[in-house]
Order: C-alpha cells, then sequence, then structure tokens
C-alpha cells in the first residue's frame, strides 16, 4: 500500500513579497534591490522551464520503468503460483507415502507378533530345526521389512531437505517481493515529490510572473508619484513665493501705513495748529478792526479836543501795534513748542518700544539661562526686570500726562481740538492707541501676543476684544442615561453671567425656542488682574434619540448677551441598524499644521458626521511658549480659547467627545513654571475638567478622566493613560506638582467592561479610546512593549481580552499605525485576509493609533524597525481617521489632511449576537 504525504506549505521569501501591495513593496525594497528581483525572477523562469523539461522526461523514464517492473512482477507472481503447486503436490505425495510406511511398519510388528504366538503355541513336541526355520524366515521378513523402511526414511529425508530448499527460495522470493514493494513506493514517493517541486516551481514562476507585474506597476507608480511630487514641489515653490510676496507686501503696508499714520499725525498737529493761528489771526483782526472803529469813533468825539487828546490816540495805536506783535510772536512760540513736543513724543515712543524689546530679548535669554542660574536667582532677575518695566511704565505714564497737560493747557484749544477730533476719524483711532500706550498697556503686551494670521497687533490681543458678556467657545457633548435622549451645551464668558440659561425646540425659529429648567454649571478655574473667563454648562434631557433640534444660550434677560441659533442631532439608538459616520483622531492643536485637519472639521455638517471624537492633547496651550513670539509672558489661556473658537463651527453643531492626554495636566511655561498662583489653579487637569463636560455622572466615571457613552451600536469607553493605575506617568515638570488620584480606574473599567459584555445583544460592539498606545512600533521590541507601553499592557490589556473589546484606539505619537489583531504580544489572524484588509470576526483586539491631526510639536520620526503585528503605517502626513458603522461592519479609513487622499483602510465584520 503506497501513503501519500501531503506536499508542505511553505511561503517563500518572494511569495511574502507578493503578497504585499505596492505601497508595501516601495517600503520593503529599494529600487535596486528590485532591480535584482527582476533579474533573479528571469532566471528563475527559465531554470523552471529547464527543470520543468528535465522532470518531465524523467516523468517518462519512471513511467516506462514501472510498466516494465509491473511486468517482472507478473511473471515472479505467476512463477510463485507455479512452485506453490509442485510443493503442495510433493507434500501431498510425501504424505501419502509416509503413511503407507507406517501401515507397512505397524503390519511387520504384528506378523512378529503373531509369530512370536506361534512358536508359543506349537507344542513342546516339535522339533528345534522347525523353531530355527520360522525364527530365520521372520528374521529375513524383519530385515526386507527394515530395508524398505531404511529406504522410505531416505526418501523423506531427501523431501524435507528439498523442501527446506524450496522454503529458501520462497523466502527469497518473498523478500525480493517485499524489496520490489518497497521500491515501488520509493519510487512513488520520488515521482510525487518530483510532482511537488514541479508544482512548486510553476508557484514560483506564478511568483515571479507577479513580482515582475508588481515591480512594472511599481515602476509605473513611482513615476506617477515622481511627477506628482514635482507638481507639488512646483505648487509648494510657487506658494512659498506667494506667501513670501504677501508678506513682503504686508511688512511694506505696514510700514506705509506706519509712514501715514505718524505723517498723517504731523499733518493733523500742522493742520490744527495752522487752524488755531487762523483763528487767532481772525480774533486779532476782528479785534484790530473793533480797536480801529472805536479809535475813529472817538477820533472824531475828540476832533476838536486838544493836542492832548491826539497825542491819546497816537499812544492807543502804538500799543494796539504791540499787543499784535506780541500776539504773533506768541503764537510762533506755541507752533514751535507744540512741534517739539510731538517730536518729544515720537522719540519716548521709539524709546519705549526699543526699552520692551530690550526688556523682551533679556527675558529670552534669562529664560534660557533658566537651568544654569538656578531657580531663585531666576526669580530675583524676573522681579527686577518687571519693576524695571513697571518703573518704565510709570515714567512713561508720569511723562506723557506732563506733555498732555502742556498741550492741553488752554481750555479753549481743548475745545477748539475735541470739535476737529470729531469729524476725524484716523485722528481718534491714534488718540486711542495713545491713551491705550499711557494707560498701563504697552504695545510690548501685544507684540509677544502677535500670532501667525493676526493682520494687526491689536487683533493679537484678542483676550479683552469683544463684548465680554456674549458667548463664544460653543460646544456639545452627547449626555443622559440612554442613548439619544440628552445633550450637554456648553460655552464661555469673559465676564460672570448670573442669569446664563439655555434655550431648546423642535422648530427653526428662535421664537419657538424655549428656556430649559435646567441647572447651569458656571466654572472660573483661572484669573489674573486682567484676565476673567467663565466657562458654563447646562444638560437638557428627555430628548428623542436621532432626532434634530435648536438652541441657543446667553444671558436670559438681556437679548443683547444671546447667542446666535444654533442646531443638534441627538445620539442614535441601540435599535437603529442604519449606517452612519465618526471621525476620530488625537493630538489636535494650535497652529499652522492643524490648518487643513481644522479646515476639513468645519467644512462637515451633522447630516455628514454623527460625532468627533478626540484621543486627548487638545490645544498644545501647555506648549505655547515654544512659538518664538510666545518664549516670554503667558499665553495658556489665549492659546486655548483661539483653539476653540477655531473649532467653534463644527464643535456647535456636532458633539465634540474628548478623552484625557498628557498635554492636559498643567501650564508648562516659564511665567506658569515662576508663579505659584498660576501652577495652582492650571495644575492636576483643571482647565481640562473646566471647560469640557463628559457623560461621566452617567457613566459613574471620574470628572473628564473616565467615561463611556453609547452611539448605536458602538459602545465608547474613554480611559485615562495619564493617572490613577501602577506606574501612571506624573506629567509634572516639578516634584512639588501632584497630578492624579482621581478615583480607582481599574475597578471601574472591569465593572464598565462587564456591563457593555453583557449587553451585546443590543450593542454589539465595544470601543475603547485612550490616549497612550500599547502596542505602537516604536514603544515596543520586537512586539513586545517596554517602558510606558508596558506599564498599559500590565494594567489594562487582560481587562480587554476578558470582556472582548472589539478595537483599542490611541494617539499620542505623532503618526498613524494599523496593527492586526493582538493578544499578549501575539499575532492572532483568525479571520484576517492575506492582504490584511479584512478582519472576520476577529479574536483579538485590534489597535490603531491615529494622532496626527496636527500640532505645534509637528510629526514625529519614523521608528527603527518593525513589529510582526504592524499591518499599516503612514509616518509622513498630518491627518484624521474616519469610522463607517452599522451592527456587522466597521469600515476604518485614514486621510491625509492636506489632499483628503486615502493613506489606509480596512474593514471588519461581527456576526449579529441579536438574530
Amino acid at each position: 500500500m503506497t501513503v501519500k504525504t501531503p506536499p508542505t506549505q511553505q511561503r517563500s521569501s518572494v511569495t511574502r513579497l507578493a503578497g504585499k501591495d505596492i505601497a508595501g513593496l516601495s517600503r520593503v525594497v529599494s529600487k535596486s534591490e528590485l532591480e535584482r528581483i527582476k533579474q533573479r525572477s528571469v532566471i528563475l523562469t527559465d531554470a523552471a522551464a529547464q527543470q520543468l523539461k528535465a522532470e518531465r522526461e524523467a516523468q517518462q523514464a519512471v513511467s516506462r520503468h514501472e510498466s516494465e517492473e509491473r511486468k517482472r512482477r507478473m511473471m515472479e507472481k505467476e512463477i510463485e503460483v507455479r512452485a506453490r503447486r509442485e510443493q503442495s503436490a510433493m507434500e501431498m505425495e510425501l504424505e501419502a507415502e509416509r503413511k503407507a510406511l507406517l501401515t507397512g511398519n505397524e503390519m511387520i510388528n504384528n506378523q512378529h507378533l503373531e509369530s512370536l504366538r506361534k512358536i508359543n503355541s506349537l507344542s513342546i513336541a516339535a522339533t528345534g530345526y522347525q523353531l530355527c526355520d520360522t525364527l530365520k524366515t521372520h528374521q529375513k521378513e524383519r530385515q526386507v521389512t527394515e530395508a524398505r523402511y531404511n529406504t522410505i526414511h531416505d526418501s523423506i529425508m531427501e523431501r524435507d531437505r528439498r523442501r527446506d530448499i524450496q522454503r529458501r527460495k520462497d523466502a527469497e522470493i518473498e523478500a525480493h517481493a517485499k524489496r520490489m514493494e518497497a521500491r515501488q513506493v520509493l519510487e512513488e514517493q520520488i515521482a510525487e515529490r518530483h510532482k511537488q517541486s514541479i508544482r512548486e516551481e510553476e508557484a514560483k514562476d506564478i511568483e515571479a510572473q507577479k513580482i515582475l507585474k508588481i515591480y512594472k506597476q511599481y515602476e509605473v507608480d513611482e513615476q506617477r508619484k515622481l511627477e506628482q511630487h514635482r507638481e507639488r514641489q512646483k505648487e509648494t515653490m510657487r506658494q512659498v513665493a506667494q506667501t513670501n510676496e504677501q508678506i513682503k507686501y504686508m511688512k511694506e503696508q505696514m510700514v506705509i501705513r506706519d509712514k501715514k499714520e505718524e505723517m498723517a499725525a504731523a499733518a493733523y498737529l500742522r493742520k490744527k495748529a495752522l487752524e488755531e493761528e487762523a483763528k487767532l489771526q481772525e480774533e486779532a483782526r476782528i479785534r484790530k478792526s473793533k480797536e480801529l472803529r472805536t479809535a475813529k469813533l472817538r477820533a472824531q468825539q475828540e476832533k476838536a479836543q486838544d493836542k492832548q487828546a491826539i497825542q491819546d490816540e497816537f499812544r492807543a495805536k502804538k500799543a494796539y501795534e504791540e499787543t499784535e506783535k506780541n500776539t504773533r510772536l506768541k503764537e510762533k512760540r506755541d507752533k514751535e513748542r507744540k512741534i517739539a513736543l510731538m517730536q518729544s513724543i515720537l522719540q519716548d515712543r521709539k524709546k519705549q518700544e526699543t526699552f520692551h524689546a530690550e526688556q523682551a530679548e533679556r527675558m529670552r535669554a534669562l529664560d534660557a539661562n533658566t537651568d544654569r542660574i538656578g531657580q531663585q536667582q531666576v526669580e530675583r532677575e524676573y522681579q527686577r526686570l518687571k519693576a524695571a518695566e513697571a518703573a518704565a511704565k510709570e515714567r512713561d505714564l508720569k511723562h506723557g500726562d506732563l506733555l498732555m497737560q502742556q498741550i492741553e493747557s488752554n481750555e479753549q484749544r481743548r475745545v477748539k481740538a475735541k470739535m476737529f477730533e470729531q469729524n476725524d476719524a484716523k485722528f481718534l483711532k491714534k488718540k486711542a492707541m495713545k491713551e491705550s500706550i499711557l494707560a498701563e498697556k504697552p504695545s510690548a503686551l501685544c507684540d509677544y501676543n502677535y500670532n501667525a494670521g493676526d493682520l494687526t497687533l491689536s487683533e493679537s490681543c484678542r483676550v479683552k476684544e469683544g463684548v465680554n458678556f456674549y458667548p463664544q467657545q460653543i460646544h456639545l457633548a452627547f449626555a443622559g442615561e440612554t442613548a439619544g435622549t440628552g445633550m450637554t451645551v456648553s460655552w464661555a464668558t469673559y465676564e460672570e453671567v448670573n442669569d446664563s440659561s439655555l434655550w431648546v425646540g423642535t422648530a427653526n425659529s428662535s421664537d419657538a425656542l424655549k428656556i430649559v429648567d435646567t441647572t447651569v454649571e458656571s466654572i472660573n478655574y483661572y484669573h489674573d488682574d486682567k484676565y476673567h473667563m467663565y466657562h458654563h454648562h447646562a444638560t437638557v434631557t428627555d430628548l428623542t434619540p436621532h432626532s434634530n433640534y435648536y438652541y441657543k444660550v446667553g444671558s436670559k434677560a438681556d437679548a443683547r448677551y444671546q447667542s446666535d441659533m444654533y442646531s443638534f442631532v441627538t445620539a442614535r439608538s441601540a435599535s437603529d441598524t442604519s449606517t452612519f459616520n465618526v471621525v476620530i483622531y488625537g493630538d489636535a492643536g494650535d497652529g499652522d499644521n492643524s490648518v487643513d485637519t481644522i479646515a476639513y472639521m468645519n467644512s462637515q455638517t451633522a447630516n455628514d458626521i454623527d460625532l468627533i471624537y478626540q484621543l486627548g492633547d487638545m490645544s498644545y496651550a501647555d506648549d505655547d511658549y515654544l512659538v518664538a513670539s510666545q518664549l516670554t509672558g503667558f499665553f495658556y489661556e489665549e492659546v486655548y480659547n483661539k483653539w476653540m473658537n477655531s473649532l467653534a463651527p463644527i464643535m456647535s453643531s456636532v458633539p465634540y467627545m474628548v478623552l484625557v492626554g498628557n498635554h492636559e495636566a498643567e501650564c508648562h511655561s516659564p511665567a506658569c513654571q515662576l508663579s505659584q498662583a498660576k501652577k495652582d489653579m492650571l495644575g492636576n487637569y483643571t482647565a481640562y475638567n473646566s471647560r469640557w463636560k463628559m457623560p461621566y455622572k452617567e457613566s459613574d466615571g471620574a470628572l473628564n478622566m473616565w467615561h463611556s457613552f453609547d452611539h448605536g451600536p458602538i459602545h465608547f469607553t474613554s480611559l485615562s493613560t495619564e493617572t490613577d493605575y501602577p506606574n501612571s506617568p506624573t506629567n509634572a515638570y516639578t516634584l512639588t506638582n501632584k497630578n492624579g488620584n482621581f478615583g480607582n480606574q481599574l475597578g471601574w473599567l472591569e465593572t464598565e467592561l462587564a456591563k457593555a459584555n453583557a449587553n451585546r445583544d443590543n450593542v454589539p460592539w465595544i470601543i475603547v479610546g485612550m490616549h497612550r498606545p500599547i502596542y505602537d512600533v516604536a514603544g515596543c521590541d520586537d512586539g513586545v512593549p517596554k517602558d510606558d507601553n508596558l506599564y498599559l499592557q500590565q494594567a489594562f490589556e487582560s481587562l480587554f481580552l476578558k470582556y472582548k473589546v472589539d478595537v483599542v484606539v490611541a494617539g499620542h505619537r505623532h503618526y498613524y499605525e494599523r496593527q492586526l489583531p493582538i493578544a499578549n504580544s501575539s499575532v492572532v489572524l483568525d479571520g484576517v485576509s492575506d492582504d490584511y484588509k479584512v478582519y472576520d470576526n476577529p479574536q483579538a483586539p485590534v489597535y490603531i493609533l491615529t494622532g496626527a491631526a496636527g500640532n505645534v510639536e509637528n510629526l514625529r520620526d519614523a521608528p527603527d524597525g518593525t513589529a510582526p503585528w504592524n499591518a499599516a503605517f503612514d509616518y509622513s502626513h498630518f491627518g484624521f481617521s474616519t469610522l463607517e458603522a452599522n451592527r456587522t461592519m466597521l469600515s476604518w479609513k485614514y486621510f491625509a489632511s492636506s489632499d483628503l487622499s486615502v493613506q489606509d483602510e480596512f474593514v471588519m465584520f461581527k456576526n449579529d449576537s441579536s438574530l
């Protein structure tokens, strides 16, 4: 019996390369390696053809040999059958002779006994002669019988010898047959191996053809990418040139505007001086005319008087001429004094700007040398510079007041100037700037506050702009015990509003909105002598799932401080079987890197996406000092306000769900680290827990640190990777700061996931959101987590596996990675397609890192090496992810924000347990 061994399933390196997509091939091999692969594939193709020909000839030879061997075996079988027949006949003959011999012996023995009986029965009278004859006769018969017996015995021995010989021959024939059978089995195995080799070579040939096809496609794609890259370079250079031209034009315009403003101020003073001079000349002329008329009348009346009267008239005329001369000299001196005062003001402004620039430079140098000179010396130097700046402000203020007093010394001139200012808008703007300079608001405070995109310095002072009671930074979050039954509306004002309220309605009319009977929570977590900001949160409940509502917020009593009307759509219920979209990303902050992402978000509506889920690190306000213009000074609140206002168009219509990241911990700028008050007010995630309100009460969480919510068929669980688990990070810049201690997060998580897993029939998917990843290439060695990743794995992964979490999304690393299903650092490929694009009922959580939405820290460098569970990555684009979902399918895509091109996509399927 032949045994066929199954062919081994081995994947060569060429097969693995052929299984990758073109993008993966371009990452694995270089161009030279692809050329070697191409040459090798050609060689393999020729060798495979020659080997196939040789194998076919060998197969034909084997077939001929098998045919001859079959004929030989048939002949051997016939000889064996004939020999066995002869042996059987011989054995039958020997058996018959043996029986005959035994019968003869028995007869002789019987005759001998009979003879003995006869002898014994003879009479005593018989003679001895007769007895002897009888004995001789019997002896002869016995000898004959013994001779015959010996002959038969020899014949039997000969037969036994021939039988032994035949048996040995039979054994040799049987052994030969077994050897031939073993040889046949071996030849069949060799033939099967030849066939397997042929199949493998054919597979290699197919793989080589695939590689050639992939290489050709790769060359086409590379050429296309090169052309696109060149086009993008040209477009970038054109945009850079255009931007440089715009910057140059803006600088020129700013210089021209400053010169025009200075010229306008000088022209105004000249105009004002000329008008005052004209007024004085007119008054002098009128006065002179009156005096002349009076003199003439007196002359006419006293014409007849004596010579003394004539002399009095002459003296009056002389006195008038002297008065007029003195008036002209006084006007000339006033004009010269005003010009000198204007020049003095301009010089003082230049000195003040120079002084603040020097102060800023010294503050920057001081901050750069902080580690070298020590904290106490920094504090003393900082206080000294502050005192010098305050003294300079006071000196400038006193000097400005003195100059203004000199300029405004004449009441009549003030009245005339006021009448003129009311008709001169440019002068009013210039005066407001001058008053701001002289009223403890030096321009340096705005200079350090300047950001890219601000057209003027005043725009950068946005902290104090606008109506202080008007709502801003309006954003939404899901609420309610059951999905779709509640919504939290949050907003901010620069001043406290005691009657903050929320209006909600179903009709698209502001008049149809009704005030909600709910408590508005107002929080003022940071304030100083120049800044106050109040954050308000109001929750409306008893709503209908997946329904449209209209709302507004603001002061209940004063309509001037009420917002415009907005709308939102509540969450989907668990019974909703329709497909919907979610946007997911992490690490979105202020600055140029996030412009494309924010622009895309603001282009969406509630009809396009159901919610946005940011995985921590909002605004990067704690990194304000990384911007050169913000190296010194306090900009934490301004950056946070600016970022939230930039996203207000989408956050006011689509729920913006967040979780905590490391950049929410505290303020890290030098201004914060040198101020204990700022550290106290902005430490331990205070800004994050005050500005946002997630559904932590409904899910028994701890503030916004950990919480959960349902949306349609998905249960979202948000964790804190920053606090409250063994070996969690501190995220503190100083040893005195203590962050965390919000509660028993791991105990809450086990209860939370147990409930979610038990509710699979209603809500089949479980997605966990966390800021820091467990599995990313940079945080692992050969696929095994290390350092912070290891602590996260030890704290959370066992619960993810125990309660069968489907997807774990994270940020923190500023790039994108998608992993295969992982359990305890090992890949679980059940249900995963060969191209890693389809996960059908995966048996372990899928980990995704999407932390490249854009921030001041730029993209992170690509990690060295790789990991066995990494399926896809993008280390070169800022971007965001989208999730399209229903009860049995999750479709994931990662887009580049710059051109909205798809960089990665895959699909997960799950059996609906409720069916």
